[in-house]
């Protein structure tokens, strides 16, 4: 290749990268335009600091956690059929659990809207039932306290309780649909509703208490990793690192929030930060 096509070829890459900063840059400005969707002040229970690596990466990013169980492993949002079906799912009418099972196992995902509320219904009735759990084993423990097995389901629920308590997040996806802005009329409350592009998918669901063989569950939130701007650093880089340690088999040690966070959504349903400060 002689210098002239080298240089082609280095005129057309910047040019390249110029492009797409400009288009990244457009994007970002015209998401910030107007009024947010919506705007919540989350602690570091709904959004972890991704710090495993800060000492090799300059960049830092904030984890957007989000829960789909509300009791257990039975009890998370299902989607229905009308809503599988307005999402474009052509349901099929069996009594045969192999038939829905492969028909279930075919299905591709497919894109919705999700809607993550914070600190609201799902939290509160996901807190209830831990403390009634609790309660529960602990009834049963002062009935027979050499008893192994009673003493370790009230260490379990006692950390559960705990966790969700002070550390779990508050963030729960109880809806799905295809239309946005219907969404945000029906959650219209912008301090407690998100509206956010994720993904769908279909379960084969034989859990006893539900009369749908076929239901929908949020498998991911599409924008869940957001970046922390240089300006913003300060706070995170003067916090220790802590280690979220797993002491049980389900929940891990209670930890006190750090820190506390504004994030907007704004017209293109992308997330920023607007401002962080630290907790004591």
């Amino acid at each position: 290749m002689n210098i002239l096509s080298k240089n082609k070829v280095l005129i057309a890459g910047i040019g390249l990268i110029l492009l797409t900063n400009i288009f990244v840059i457009s994007g970002a400005m015209y998401n910030r335009s107007g009024e947010s969707d919506a705007i919540l002040d989350l602690t570091e229970r709904e959004l972890t600091m991704n710090d495993w690596n800060r000492e090799e990466n300059s960049g830092l990013s904030l984890q957007l956690n989000w829960n789909q169980y509300i009791h257990d492993y039975n009890n998370y949002y299902r989607l229905k059929s009308e809503q599988l079906a307005a999402l474009g799912y052509d349901l099929i009418d069996s009594e045969d659990n192999d038939v829905i099972r492969q028909y279930v196992n075919k299905q591709l995902p497919k894109s919705a809207w999700i809607v993550l509320e914070f600190d609201g219904d799902s939290y509160r009735d996901a807190l209830q039932n831990a403390e009634e759990k609790y309660q529960e084993d602990k009834r049963l423990h002062s009935l027979d306290q050499t008893n192994k097995i009673l003493k370790d389901r009230l260490q379990e629920s006692e950390r559960k309780l705990s966790w969700i308590r002070h550390s779990a997040s508050r963030l729960y996806a109880i809806d799905a649909g295809r239309d946005p802005v219907q969404l945000r009329q029906k959650y219209s409350d912008k301090s407690q509703y998100i509206v956010t592009p994720g993904v769908v998918r279909l379960r084969y669901d034989n859990y006893d208490k539900i009369d749908e063989k076929i239901t929908g569950y949020i498998s991911e939130i599409s924008v869940s990793n957001i970046h922390v701007p240089l300006e913003q650093r300060a706070v995170f880089d003067s916090l220790p690192q802590i280690e979220y340690i797993y002491v049980g088999p389900h929940y891990p040690r209670s930890f006190q929030p750090r820190y506390q966070v504004q994030l907007a959504y704004g017209q293109r349903y992308e997330p920023w930060i607007v401002s962080v400060e630290a907790l004591k």
